[in-house]
C-alpha cells in the first residue's frame, strides 16, 4: 500500500513481498556506513549533539564531530599500541568476488575460509600452502568453490525474484486524464539485490557451512560446496546465524523480529521465537538448547527451546544492541551497542 503499487499499472506479482521495507532498511544501513566512512576518516566518535546517539534510525545529517575522548591507558588494564602494518609481500589478495564482501569465517579444522558477498554468492577458499609467498594468488582463486544462492532444482532465472523498482510521482498517479486513464510521471528506475550473503558460520567439525542471505533463506552446504538443504521461514533478511557446539541445531536472527532454531539434520524448523519488538541483529548459543539474542529494540533476551517466553531479559543499553558474544569459560555475556558502550554480564 505504501508504495502505491495498487494505484499503478505495475504487475504487483512481479514485486517480492516486503520489497519496499527491505529496500528502505538496506538503504539506511549502507547510507550510514558510507556516510561514516566518508565523513569520519580518522574514526573519531560521531555524535548528534541533540541526542548523543547515532544509530540506524538516526542515519543522516550529523551536526558535529566529537573530539577524541581522553582515555587513560591504565583505566581498564588495556594498553594502546601502534597499528600493526604488514608489508605488501606478506599480504595475499583474493579477488574472485564481483561485489562487496560482507563477512569471512575460517574453518575450525581445515585450511578453508568462507566468504559472503553482495554478488549473490558465498565462496569456500582452500588456502592450504598460502603461507608460501611464491605461490600466486590465482592458484587459490582457481580452486575456490562457488556457492550460488538459488533454489535447489530451479533455474536461476526462474527463482530470481524481481528486483527492479520504478519511482513514480504520487500526485501524477492520482491524476486522471480526460479519457479516464491515470497519467504517470516516471522519475527513475533502479535495481537492488536481495541475494546478499550477510552471515555464515562453520559447524564445530568443519564439515558444514551455514549461510544467511538477504532473501530470508538460510542454507547448509558441505565443505565441498554442495547444497545440502534450504531453510525458509523468515519474512525478511537474515542478519546472523550460529551453529550450536553439538552441531545439530542452527540459530538464525532476522529483520522480521524473530529468531529461529533449525534442526540441521532434518532441515526443519524446530521453534520460532517472537520475543523482540524490532529487528533481531545477532545471536549466540549459551548451551546446546539455550541462546541469547539482541535487537534494535535495545534489549537482550535469553531463550530456551520449549519455552514460550524469555527466561531472562537484559535492558541496560540505551540504543540498538548490535552484537553479543557468550564466553563458555567465564560464563559471561558481552554486548555492544550504538550507545557507545560495551557491557559484560
Amino acid at each position: 500500500m505504501e508504495s502505491n503499487l495498487v494505484d499503478s499499472d505495475i504487475d504487483c506479482t512481479e514485486v517480492a513481498s516486503g520489497a519496499l521495507v527491505m529496500m528502505v532498511q538496506r538503504g539506511l544501513f549502507y547510507a550510514e556506513a558510507e556516510f561514516r566512512a566518508m565523513a569520519n576518516p580518522d574514526n573519531t566518535p560521531m555524535l548528534d549533539e541533540k541526542t548523543d546517539t547515532l544509530g540506524l534510525i538516526e542515519a543522516g545529517i550529523v551536526t558535529d564531530v566529537a573530539a577524541p575522548r581522553a582515555v587513560s591507558g591504565d583505566s581498564n588494564g588495556v594498553r594502546h599500541t601502534d597499528v600493526l602494518e604488514f608489508p605488501e609481500d606478506k599480504v595475499r589478495f583474493l579477488k574472485c568476488h564481483s561485489s562487496e564482501v560482507f563477512i569471512c569465517a575460517w574453518n575450525p579444522v581445515e585450511d578453508l575460509m568462507a566468504s559472503g558477498s553482495g554478488d549473490s554468492t558465498a565462496r569456500i577458499w582452500n588456502l592450504a600452502g598460502s603461507e608460501n609467498p611464491a605461490t600466486p594468488s590465482r592458484e587459490f582463486e582457481a580452486r575456490t568453490k562457488v556457492l550460488k544462492h538459488c533454489t535447489s532444482g530451479e533455474s536461476e532465472k526462474a527463482q530470481q525474484p524481481s528486483n527492479k523498482f520504478v519511482l513514480w510521482h504520487s500526485a501524477e498517479l492520482r491524476a486522471r486524464s480526460s479519457i479516464g486513464k491515470r497519467r504517470k510521471m516516471r522519475l527513475g528506475q533502479f535495481s537492488i539485490s536481495i541475494k546478499d550473503v550477510t552471515s555464515l558460520d562453520w559447524d564445530a567439525a568443519g564439515d558444514l557451512l551455514a549461510t544467511g542471505c538477504y532473501d530470508g533463506f538460510a542454507r547448509i552446504w558441505t565443505a565441498e560446496g554442495r547444497l545440502r538443504c534450504t531453510l525458509g521461514a523468515h519474512k525478511g533478511p537474515i542478519f546472523a546465524l550460529k551453529w550450536n557446539s553439538k552441531g545439530d541445531f542452527i540459530l538464525s536472527a532476522g529483520v522480521d523480529k524473530s529468531t529461529i532454531v533449525w534442526d540441521a539434520v532434518k532441515g526443519q524448523q524446530v521453534q520460532q521465537f517472537h520475543f523482540h519488538t524490532a529487528s533481531a541483529l545477532d545471536v549466540d548459543w549459551i548451551t546446546n538448547d539455550t541462546f541469547a539474542s539482541c535487537s534494535t529494540d535495545k534489549s537482550i533476551h535469553v531463550s530456551r527451546l520449549g519455552c514460550d517466553k524469555p527466561i531472562r531479559t537484559y535492558l541496560g543499553h540505551r540504543n540498538e544492541v548490535n552484537a553479543i558474544k557468550y564466553d563458555q569459560h567465564s560464563n559471561r555475556l558481552a554486548s555492544c551497542s550504538d550507545d557507545m558502550s560495551l557491557k559484560v554480564r
